[in-house]
């Protein structure tokens, strides 16, 4: 899978997809931290995610989300 962007309150992420274990992540460049996404049972969600604010985590999983459905 190539890399792509999504876009959440104005700001575009670009998003790189990488397989481990059998398992689909993804990372991103969030206020100058890297975040892991995966999936956790619950749908996608941060894996351990840095001090950045929850609610955007959120908005970008979902938008994930939507880019792959």
């Amino acid at each position: 899978m190539d890399y792509f962007e999504v876009t959440v309150r104005s700001t575009a992420y670009l998003i790189k997809p990488h397989i481990e274990e059998d398992s689909l992540f993804f990372t991103t460049e969030v206020e100058g931290k890297e975040v892991l996404f995966g999936g956790t049972g619950n749908g996608l969600e941060a894996i351990d995610p840095p001090d950045v604010e929850q609610e955007l985590l959120e908005e970008i999983a979902s938008e994930i989300d939507s880019y792959l459905a």
